[in-house]
């Protein structure tokens, strides 16, 4: 289903008589509005980005080995502007999710986490300390534009 960009200026009033044009204006705004708070593994256009492209967003989850990389590929999204955000749950011995820290956490050399996206491969990858703090799920958000839009 394609969402038709809204202009909240223009939406009835709570003194604009009820119609089925002002209903269906109201119904496109609501619609939108569920779009910016979706979170999902599958791409969701979520809106429109500042040069008036179409925005996406893709969640990618996993589980990541502390003192490694974890390379994501992000090549099959066509991406142009991209932007991420995102945390991992660490454990501490055999507490699984003991701690949550966001990505590109640093304390000191042997204590980060950080990620990182090469433009030219795109790829997404993840780095951290060899510590059991940093051995645990992930949750990376991405939101872009693309090169085909």
């Amino acid at each position: 289903m394609a969402y038709e960009r809204v202009n909240w200026e223009n939406l009835p009033s709570t003194n604009t008589p009820v119609n089925a044009d002002n209903l269906n204006k109201m119904d496109k705004g609501i619609a939108n509005a569920d779009k910016l708070s979706t979170y999902s593994t599958s791409e969701t256009k979520i809106g429109t980005w500042i040069d008036g492209k179409p925005l996406y967003r893709k969640v990618y989850t996993g589980t990541k080995v502390s003192g490694s990389n974890k390379t994501i590929s992000l090549s099959n999204l066509n991406i142009d502007y991209v932007n991420f955000y995102g945390f991992i749950y660490g454990n501490q011995g055999t507490t699984e999710g003991a701690y949550q820290f966001p990505i590109n956490y640093y304390e000191n050399p042997n204590s980060f986490i950080r990620a990182n996206i090469h433009r030219k491969y795109m790829n997404l990858t993840i780095v951290s300390a060899a510590s059991t703090y940093f051995n645990g799920d992930y949750k990376i958000v991405v939101e872009y534009t693309k090169t085909t839009d």
